[in-house]
C-alpha cells in the first residue's frame, strides 16, 4: 500500500454500519436528501450528531435489503465488529445509535447476531457515480456465479 493520507476518506473508518434497505434503484444520490425514507435519512443524522461523543469514526452505507433474507431491510451489519442487529426501525435510531455506537454495549430490543461469513460490498449505486450504476450489477451478478 502506498504511504498517501486517506485520513479524510471513508477508508479510514474504524468502524463501518451498513443498513440493508431496498435497493439502488430507491436511493437517491446522498443519504440525507429530503426526499430519501425516514430510516436512513434519519440514521446518518443520529451518527452525524453523535460523531463528537463516539470512540471509533464511523461510517454509514446503506446496502441492498430483501425481507426474508441474511440482509433483511432494516438490519444493520457492523464491521470490523462483525455483528448483525435485525429490524431497526425509524423509532428505534436514536436509542440504537447511542447504546451500540456511542456507548459501544447492546441494543435491547435488538440481540446482536455474530457474523461468520466473508462479506463482499459492490457499489452499484447509479444515482450517485454512473460507474457503479452501470459496472456494479455486473460484478454483483458475476460474483454471485462463483
Amino acid at each position: 500500500m502506498g504511504s498517501s493520507d486517506t485520513s479524510s476518506s471513508d477508508f479510514f473508518c474504524r468502524r463501518h454500519v451498513f443498513l440493508c434497505y431496498k435497493n439502488p434503484a430507491v436511493w437517491p444520490p446522498r443519504i440525507e436528501a429530503a426526499e430519501f425514507d425516514c430510516l436512513p435519512r434519519l440514521l446518518h443524522a443520529a451518527i452525524n450528531a453523535r460523531k463528537p461523543h463516539t470512540k471509533k469514526e464511523t461510517c454509514l452505507t446503506i446496502c441492498e435489503g430483501h425481507d426474508g433474507t441474511e440482509t433483511s431491510n432494516g438490519d444493520v451489519l457492523i464491521f470490523p465488529d462483525m455483528i448483525r442487529y435485525r429490524r431497526l426501525t425509524h423509532f428505534d435510531v436514536e436509542i440504537f445509535v447511542e447504546e451500540v455506537l456511542v456507548k459501544e454495549g447492546n441494543w435491547l430490543p435488538g440481540n446482536p447476531e455474530s457474523l461468520k461469513a466473508s462479506y463482499v460490498f459492490v457499489c452499484s449505486h447509479g444515482s450517485r457515480d454512473r460507474r457503479c450504476g452501470v459496472f456494479g450489477p455486473i460484478l454483483s451478478v458475476d460474483s454471485g456465479k462463483r
